[in-house]
């Protein structure tokens, strides 16, 4: 769950990056799945506005306005055998190589 404040770019409508309440669709409300694919190594997430690690960066691209969220997401990811960690890539393809990783543990 998201909270009252996060960090907000300007791409998202505000004039300057800051601190300011989440913006739609990235503020938590939307209803969304998950599905695992341990034989293809993804995880894909349904629903506009869901997200892991980071809301702008999708694989081979990163989103311009929140307007152009996908209504749904996959990730590279790998989940333990114990079910505690997953970690996940996404490679945003900007001729820069950019590139994030992300490891989510179950408390």
């Amino acid at each position: 769950m998201l909270g009252t404040e996060s960090w907000i770019e300007a791409w998202q409508g505000v004039a300057a990056d800051g601190c300011a309440a989440p913006v739609f669709p990235h503020d938590g409300t939307a209803s969304a799945t998950y599905e695992y694919n341990e034989a293809a190594g993804s995880i894909k997430l349904t629903g506009k506005g869901a997200y892991l690690g980071l809301l702008k960066a999708y694989n081979l691209g990163e989103l311009t306005t929140p307007g152009d969220a996908p209504d749904e997401i996959t990730y590279e990811a790998a989940l333990s055998s114990d079910g505690n960690t997953l970690e996940i890539d996404i490679k945003v393809n900007d001729g820069n190589n950019a590139h994030w990783s992300f490891k989510f543990v179950k408390e």
